[in-house]
């Protein structure tokens, strides 16, 4: 990869102006120069706009997947926190939603985010869906037809404060509305992709326990050493009929 990105540095100009236009709207002043700094110096960056890719983090989705293995042809997806769309471009192609392998099944993505972002080729985008309201939920579940996903995936992020209490607090209700809502679609088997900012604790691990046969976390090797975030991957979905006789179950003992 080294010697791959170093072919990218004539690509620098161009770089810089896209980066300057991106810069997000809670960075300024000293942080905006830092943050600059920061994104021209990251061969992910470079990486991401030579590879037509729309932020970073779509390295982040393909090293899980690399080693992990979840995303196949012909598979249902919900992508929660989905702006600006890299991991949807990332799904689109290891799903094949887009159909460009006809040799290969055809997957479905729906990719969902609170602010609005460009469609994305071979996906269904919706914006402007908070999945903090249970209203959302119901609206996801008839776009599916009530029909089970595969997978679920959650890059969901708080509009960071600068509290770090603050900020973890809102990141651990995000953590929750993507779990529940993992919950109520995922087919039995399915996995579950899912982000927290700060330590997760016993209790998340815990929770994720009581529906999926195994978790673990995972940090891959393009998340910032700095960063806070964590990812749990949980798979093997014990399905809402199986986890229901294990409470029964219990209630008699």
């Amino acid at each position: 990869m080294a010697s791959y990105l170093m072919n990218l540095c004539s690509r620098n100009i161009s770089t810089s102006a896209s980066i300057l236009k991106n810069i997000p709207n809670d960075v300024k002043g000293t942080s905006s120069n830092a943050w600059i700094s920061r994104q021209l110096n990251d061969p992910y960056v470079k990486w991401a706009k030579m590879k037509n890719y729309r932020a970073r983090s779509a390295f982040k989705l393909l090293e899980i997947d690399d080693k992990h293995r979840i995303l196949k042809p012909g598979q249902t997806v919900i992508e929660c926190g989905a702006a600006p769309g890299a991991w949807t471009q990332v799904c689109v192609e290891r799903i094949n939603s887009d159909g460009r392998d006809a040799n290969k099944a055809t997957g479905r993505i729906l990719a969902l985010d609170i602010n609005y972002f460009e469609p994305v080729v071979g996906a269904e985008v919706f914006s402007f869906m908070d999945l903090m309201r249970q209203d959302t939920h119901e609206k996801i579940k008839k776009l599916l037809n009530n029909d089970k996903v595969h997978v679920v995936l959650s890059d969901m992020a708080p509009s960071i404060a600068g509290i770090r209490s603050l900020d973890n607090e809102v990141s651990r209700q995000l953590f929750y509305a993507a779990f529940n809502l993992s919950v109520a679609t995922l087919r039995a088997g399915g996995t579950l992709v899912i982000k927290l900012l700060g330590e997760g604790g016993r209790k998340f691990e815990d929770d994720l326990f009581e529906y999926f046969y195994t978790v673990k976390h995972v940090k891959p090797p393009s998340s910032r050493k700095e960063s806070p975030e964590i990812y749990y991957l949980a798979r093997k979905f014990k399905g809402l009929k199986n986890v229901a006789k294990k409470d029964e179950k219990n209630e008699i003992s």
